[in-house]
């Protein structure tokens, strides 16, 4: 059986990534649809440079195909004129601004060539796991994505913004994490992801107002309040969740599906999180735990709002009860509504109770889990600075601070490498110990006790 794959994108002033994302492509696209909406710097001549054979270097040249149409504010309409064109068995739609991994581009046909075995004439849709790279970090958080379905068989995207697959009738998801797209748009600089969720907002807000599409209103006030809190306007963001619930329960629809248990999930985490107002999650992650009584998710915010509490024998049986509901359940890694993996900030959190207890040599192994589970996710990393450097052990300390300060020098680190084989009575050492602490201290990592912890450390080294 040979498998055929057109890939579906739509295009506008991508000049910057479209190159690398089209590179990506050609080991397993045999035909590539671009829908490009208005460009107006370098996008459509890099996309015509790989109509010729001089960018492609594969054994099978995918067949490339360039249109143009004028954007209409519907980011639906656009994908479904994109794949309108498409004439290969699968379709997978991907932005301009990502690539496939190179694992992805081994292994995708013979993945899809097992599913056509194992499910003959069934409407499928596959979701991948879409990851993004943080910057300033080496971190990388992933959920899985819906974007990778059967070509004609009725399915389609609906709404304007933030779209969604939807078919006239019923279609099998498979999730397939080892396949991976990296989205190399959560690099760009702050202008650049400020100027695209003032977009967002801008086109959510006018959808609600201009009653556009009146009967799916919650979901686009969940998108709004998502995208408020990404950019640190929390109230706005609660306010928007709050009208999402409300818009919700009006229209009397079922609370049992993942869309409401997703909403609900996304305003907890605003409470708990952000917004400085944990005593308002109770009766949420009760209602939670009503409709989805086995989401892992639920016991972890009910084991961090006893956190927040001191509660720390509290929060230890609910983040043990989340670890046993993840190992119960069909998804390995854990993706929830919190945009990472829960093993990730469970690990995290459990690190930073057995501290609390007293327990260092449990509380570092979990920190060190969690920093290997996220690729190095900042948090846990600083974590295990703070450890390592208050307990006098700047040998272990050193390989995170320099993952921390990735510019610092050659020559500096291994100087400060010779300091922490001295004796931390040394001045040399405490004065390595007080560069390190008064670098983290002041960051929003740390809780107020952590900062306090590190202050009277910091007062012992003067």
């Amino acid at each position: 059986m040979s498998i055929k794959i057109s890939v579906c994108l739509i295009t506008k002033n991508e000049e910057k990534y479209i190159e690398g994302c089209l590179k990506s492509l050609l080991p397993v696209a045999d035909e590539i649809i671009i829908l490009d909406t208005g460009s107006t710097d370098r996008t459509l001549e890099i996309c015509q440079g790989f109509v010729g054979t001089e960018q492609c270097s594969v054994p099978t040249k995918p067949e490339i195909k360039i249109f143009q149409t004028t954007w209409e504010n519907d980011f639906s309409k656009a994908r479904n004129k994109s794949i309108s064109y498409a004439t290969r068995d699968w379709i997978l739609y991907i932005d301009a601004d990502e690539i496939l991994t190179p694992e992805t581009q081994l292994i995708l046909k013979p993945f899809l060539e097992q599913l056509e075995n194992d499910y003959q004439n069934i409407p499928l849709v596959v979701r991948l796991s879409l990851l993004l790279p943080q910057r300033e970090s080496e971190t990388v958080t992933s959920f899985l994505r819906c974007s990778l379905f059967k070509n004609n068989s009725g399915i389609h995207f609906i709404k304007p913004i933030h779209e969604e697959l939807k078919a006239e009738t019923r279609f099998k998801i498979i999730d397939c994490p080892s396949l991976k797209i990296y989205h190399l748009g959560s690099l760009r600089d702050d202008n650049e992801l400020d100027k695209k969720s003032q977009k967002y907002i801008s086109q959510l807000e006018n959808i609600i107002s201009q009653k556009l599409d009146v009967q799916n209103n919650f979901y686009y006030f969940q998108q709004l309040g998502f995208t408020y809190s990404q950019i640190g306007n929390h109230q706005k963001a609660l306010i928007s969740f709050y009208n999402g619930m409300a818009d919700y329960n009006n229209k009397c629809l079922p609370k049992n599906n993942g869309f409401y248990g997703s909403m609900l999930s996304q305003l907890i985490a605003e409470l708990l999180f952000n917004s400085g107002k944990p005593d308002e999650a109770p009766q949420y992650i009760f209602e939670l735990e009503q409709i989805s009584p086995t989401f892992p998710d639920t016991a972890f915010y009910t084991g961090f709002y006893y956190q927040s509490k001191d509660q720390i024998s509290k929060a230890i049986i609910y983040y043990n009860k989340a670890f046993d509901l993840l190992n119960t359940n069909e998804n390995p890694l854990g993706i929830t509504s919190l945009g990472t993996t829960l093993f990730y900030r469970l690990n995290l959190e459990c690190g930073k109770c057995h501290i609390e207890n007293g327990d260092e040599l449990l509380a570092i192994n979990y920190f060190e889990k969690a920093f290997k589970i996220s690729g190095g996710a900042i948090p846990a990393l600083f974590q295990l600075i703070k450890f390592h450097t208050i307990d006098n052990n700047l040998e272990k300390a050193l390989p995170y601070y320099f993952r921390f300060n990735f510019n610092i020098s050659e020559q500096k680190k291994k100087h400060m490498q010779s300091i922490s084989t001295l004796s931390p009575q040394d001045i040399e050492y405490k004065n390595c110990q007080l560069k390190i602490l008064t670098e983290i201290i002041n960051s929003d990592y740390f809780s107020f006790k952590e900062k306090e912890e590190i202050k009277n450390k910091i007062n012992t080294l003067k």
